[in-house]
């Protein structure tokens, strides 16, 4: 059995280490999964604002930053810059295609990224959390 067919709606999803739930699978699909956020409320892991290119860990100031990214230009170097700065050693792109993960390598060559966009790629992440 894959690790994508081990995954099943309802299951908690948690950061890398372990410590912190942030959510549950939703939905488990062919090629995706949906993942329900609860209460949206502050982060114990912050989030970077695509929008100002700035840590967040306020429910409100993630939301304000999805509000004014849709009318404004995207900071996406500047985000991926962050997160280099912040310690972030590894990236994963999800959806079709790895564009961004080629523009993360010109960006700062020392952030590895990894491109996730179909069920095989279950089994490079897996990989990447014994990393």
């Amino acid at each position: 059995m894959t690790t994508a067919e081990k995954i099943r709606e309802g299951f908690d999803v948690f950061t890398h280490d372990g410590e912190h739930q942030f959510g549950a699978v939703r939905k488990v699909r062919a090629n995706e999964i949906v993942i329900y956020v609860e209460n949206a409320g502050d982060f114990t892991v912050p989030l970077i604002n695509n929008w100002q290119a700035r840590e967040v860990r306020s429910g409100d100031d993630a939301r304000e930053g999805l509000y004014h990214q849709v009318p404004n230009p995207v900071l996406w170097a500047d985000s991926m810059r962050a997160l280099a700065a912040a310690g972030v050693t590894h990236c994963v792109e999800v959806g079709a295609g790895g564009v961004l993960t080629g523009l993360l390598r010109n960006i700062d060559p020392a952030v590895t990224g990894f491109k996730f966009g179909e069920a095989a790629d279950w089994e490079k992440l897996a990989g990447l959390s014994a990393a």
